[in-house]
């Protein structure tokens, strides 16, 4: 009780001290603060155009008072209020001044209240020209721009392109660069865009406006020979250069060097024709991968077969998706526990599945209590296909994979062949390894040497252990399989699908792949039926060439044969052909007039009986010498044939050459092709285009009225007796000039040139 009564005596005594305090000073009660400490916009990013823009309306979101800071061009209808706001205009000015649009601009409204945490930004964007301040620059010139500066780029010349990676010069200087546009050696370009360094070079990014201002044949400098000295050598920007040495579809090597050379080129050179054979490359080095210089080649020449291959990969082509998912090396670096990007599954491997099945691969799975199921890389449950740098894994924990190699179409007829590859199976953390077998299962025709069936022996790891832990170490085998043919597939997987059956201790198969081999197996010759070497013949020439000299010197000679009689022949116009829209050659013909060889030139024509109301077809020759059709249409072909005695076999060499000109109004889109073995091939990369919503294939794309070289080497998958045949085929109805497409024949010209690009046809045994 004393304790209560002492605290209600102290309450009494604050009490009084408390009156007398205000009746001392005048006591008001403390005003409530009113500023907001919560703020919200509506919008986070408002964008306008240069010039007219309309207002855009937000909302404020606050608990309080609040006001809204902006730069001078921007413009709120209100820059403070309390509470909840709707409908405030924000407006930005014109983006220009007296010279016309100014360069895109970028600000902030912040809208706050009293502290900094309560502050809301909203981005405002306003478009422009971003070229307004643009600095002009040349391959020369682009690497003292500052990065992040918008550029005028032009007076490049393309030097050397594989479709992608391109090689430009201004005559001072060589720059690589990334171009995606259809472009060839000879056009000079210019674009605009916004210059950025890449591994130390300057490089174009954003790339707008690109035009190709004017073309002519490309001056090449004097290609130093690297051959010898390769591995000294060192890529800085690029440099023009000729290797020899054996290409196996991947990369060219060189006997005595470690250093290689991984070339790229443009269809029309062929370069993949050559996988096997001696070849002498000219072209751009571009940079340096450890042992691998690269190249975008402009010359291919063919020195002969070193091997025949019939398929080939060491997975360098998974480069983009390793590097882009930090796949790891498990092998080189004994290490079960490096990144193993699933392929299915890793955004980081988007596009990877397509490009398996662009090669022909297939994918096999099995799971525990399963049998195995083939399928594409694209589907299929229980997908384990994971990338290492640069090779493959397979399988997890009751979860098996193998792979399916794509059909080998270089074979004619039946084969015995030799599979080789490297592999190795995985370990746990612990270095314990998957006790797993392999076994290489044939699908269609052929079997192992083996044990002849169409599924191999088992074969067994001999992966080293050491203080009983195994190590992940590459091993390679080497499997003859007999009687196969282009359609028969090869399959690599663990012998059981059910893990459990051979790893009960484990219940998992994992391993690793890389560097696949098919060649013809020792003592099988070439691979095809008939002739030395299973090759189909060898009693031809070394070499058969027909040879065309098409120019005023001689026309008097072939003009009769092909255009008209000499009673209709005039100096101006040369021999021109009555119209004939009938089927077939028409019985038209060049002879081969270069001595020491014998072919023919034929134009053929479909029937254009009813298709040809303006009566414009007809086979002439000019004044020029140079023969030329009106009214070609889709399905005509340039045909050209090299005749000889006996036989080329498989892996012969083919080699065309000429250059073919439309005029404005003929036909722009034209395919070549060779009869190998009873079919018309395709001598080089189909593209495809879209004319009028359908789609079209061709090689040879001819610009208005610009030369266009038809140059193709091709290695011929048949043996060919007495007669190749090469043509030139019609694909689509767009004139050269683009725009409108051809409804019925028109005067429209197609022309082989002549003088010193007069065509050629040759074949040469392997």
């Amino acid at each position: 009780m004393m304790k209560t009564a002492m605290n209600m005596k102290h309450l009494s005594l604050f009490a009084s001290l408390a009156l007398l305090f205000c009746a001392g000073i005048s006591c008001t009660p403390v005003e409530k603060e009113t500023v907001a400490k919560a703020v919200i916009a509506s919008s986070s990013v408002l964008q306008f155009e240069a010039v007219g823009a309309a207002a855009q309306s937000i909302t404020v979101y606050a608990d309080g008072d609040w006001t809204a800071d902006s730069p001078d061009w921007i413009t709120l209808s209100q820059t403070s209020g309390s509470g909840t706001v709707e409908g405030i205009s924000v407006t930005a000015a014109d983006n220009k001044d007296g010279s016309g649009i100014l360069m895109p601009r970028r600000d902030t409204i912040a809208i706050h209240g009293k502290r900094i945490i309560s502050y809301s930004y909203i981005i405002v964007i306003q478009e422009g020209d971003k070229y307004r301040g643009a600095v002009d620059a040349t391959v020369s010139t682009l690497a003292s721009v500052k990065d992040g500066q918008f550029v005028n780029f032009s007076g490049a010349t393309v030097m050397a392109t594989d479709g992608s990676n391109v090689v430009l010069s201004d005559g001072k200087a060589n720059l690589l660069m990334t171009l995606k546009q259809n472009i060839k050696p000879g056009d000079v370009v210019s674009f605009k865009g916004v210059k950025e360094t890449e591994n130390g070079k300057p490089v174009v990014k954003e790339i707008e406006n690109f035009k190709v201002d004017s073309h002519s044949d490309p001056a090449y400098p004097s290609a130093s020979d690297v051959t010898a000295s390769l591995d000294a050598t060192t890529v800085g920007d690029p440099v023009y250069v000729t290797v020899s040495g054996v290409y196996d579809g991947s990369a060219l090597t060189v006997a005595g060097a470690t250093k290689t050379i991984s070339p790229s080129a443009a269809a029309e050179l062929g370069l993949s024709d050559l996988v096997g054979h001696k070849a002498t490359l000219t072209g751009y080095l571009t940079g340096v991968n450890g042992n691998k210089i690269n190249m975008i080649v402009t010359a291919v020449k063919d020195d002969g077969i070193d091997m025949l291959i019939y398929f080939k990969d060491d997975f360098e082509w998974i480069e983009p998706w390793s590097s882009a998912s930090g796949a790891g090396d498990a092998v080189k670096d004994n290490d079960p526990g490096t990144t193993a990007p699933n392929v299915f599954t890793a955004s980081t491997c988007a596009g990877f599945t397509d490009e398996m099945l662009k090669r022909g691969y297939g994918y096999i799975w099995g799971w525990a209590g399963q049998d195995w199921s083939d399928g594409t890389p694209d589907s299929g449950n229980k997908r384990t296909l994971y990338l290492q740098r640069n090779y493959l894994k397979f399988g997890k924990t009751s979860y098996n994979s193998g792979i399916i190699l794509p059909a080998m179409s270089e074979i004619n007829g039946t084969a015995d062949v030799e599979l080789s590859f490297d592999w190795c199976w995985q370990v746990t953390g612990a270095y314990k390894a998957d006790i797993m077998t392999l076994t290489v299962e044939v699908v269609g025709e052929g079997t192992c040497a083996d044990s002849g069936a169409k599924l191999s022996s088992e074969i067994e790891s001999t992966q080293s252990t050491v203080d009983g832990e195994s190590k992940i170490e590459w091993q390679s085998k080497t499997l003859r399989i007999n009687g196969v043919n282009s359609s028969t597939r090869l399959i690599i997987r663990p012998t059981n699908a059910d893990p459990a059956v051979s790893n009960p201790e484990r219940s998992q198969n994992r391993w690793y792949l890389d560097n696949i081999l098919v060649v013809p197996a020792e003592g099988s010759g070439s691979g095809g039926e008939g002739g030395e070497g299973g090759g189909g013949g060898t009693d031809a020439p070394a070499t058969s060439m027909a040879k065309w000299q098409l120019d005023k010197d001689h026309y008097k000679v072939y003009g009769p044969t092909f255009g008209c009689d000499e009673s209709k022949f005039s100096e101006s116009d040369g021999y021109l052909g009555e119209n004939d829209p009938s089927e077939g050659d028409g019985g038209k013909y060049i002879d081969a007039n270069v001595e020491g060889g014998k072919g023919r030139i034929t134009y053929v024509s479909i029937d254009k009986t009813t298709l040809d109301t303006n009566k414009a077809f007809s086979r002439n020759i000019g004044g020029t010498g140079e023969p030329y059709m009106k009214g070609a249409w889709p399905g005509d072909y340039w045909l050209f044939t090299v005749d000889f005695e006996g036989s080329y076999k498989v892996g012969a060499k083919v080699h065309f050459s000429g250059t073919i000109r439309a005029s404005g109004g003929g036909i722009k889109h034209w395919i070549a092709e060779v009869n190998d073995g009873g079919t018309w091939v395709p001598v080089a990369d189909v593209l495809k285009t879209t004319v009028e919503g359908t789609e079209v294939e061709y090689t040879i794309e001819c610009m208005n009225t610009d030369n266009c070289p038809v140059d193709y080497n091709y290695t011929m998958k048949n043996a060919v007796k007495n007669q190749l045949q090469f043509r030139v085929r019609a694909t689509s109805l767009m004139q050269a000039k683009g725009g409108a497409v051809l409804t019925v024949p028109t005067t429209g010209t197609i022309r082989f040139k002549g003088g010193d690009i007069s065509p050629y046809l040759e074949i040469s045994q392997p």
